[in-house]
């Protein structure tokens, strides 16, 4: 399935789905259900592709910049559910997603490596560094907040 236009939801007020092109080189790899990093205004987003075409209405479109995963994340039928939501509550489909998703769904995978990062250097060998009790409610406080 070699289609070039990607619809994507993208968490933002806008009731309806985003058109973007897709680079020759994820033609055969990207599928509903994937997370995709696009360019949106002058930010870039997370949004989940949930459909594929050969066809838009509109004649410029923007790349997809990145594919964040290796196979769909979503289903089938709970994409089709969560986009039926968000046409039978008059919600725009971006945010039915958004509403529905856990919210390490929408963060770049960079980010989640960089906690993963921060969690190993604060595992500290207890039996070569001692700390004051300060510095061990500091590593408590930090870690702690990583979890939330």
């Amino acid at each position: 399935m070699n289609k070039s236009i990607a619809r994507i939801a993208i968490p933002v007020p806008v009731y309806k789905l985003f058109d973007y092109r897709v680079p020759a080189e994820l033609r055969g790899s990207i599928a509903p259900g994937m997370r995709v990093q696009v360019p949106f205004g002058r930010q870039r987003k997370i949004g989940v592709v949930v459909q594929l075409g050969d066809k838009s209405e509109f004649k410029r479109l923007k790349n997809i910049e990145a594919l964040l995963d290796e196979t769909p994340l979503l289903p089938p039928p709970l994409l089709e559910l969560i986009h039926w939501g968000a046409r039978h509550y008059l919600t725009p489909p971006g945010e039915a997603f958004h509403a529905v998703l856990p919210a390490n769904f929408w963060r770049a995978p960079r980010q989640r490596r960089k906690v993963a990062e921060l969690k190993a250097v604060l595992t500290y060998d207890r039996k070569h560094i001692t700390l004051s009790p300060e510095q061990k409610d500091a590593i408590g406080a930090i870690w702690s907040s990583l979890d939330e």
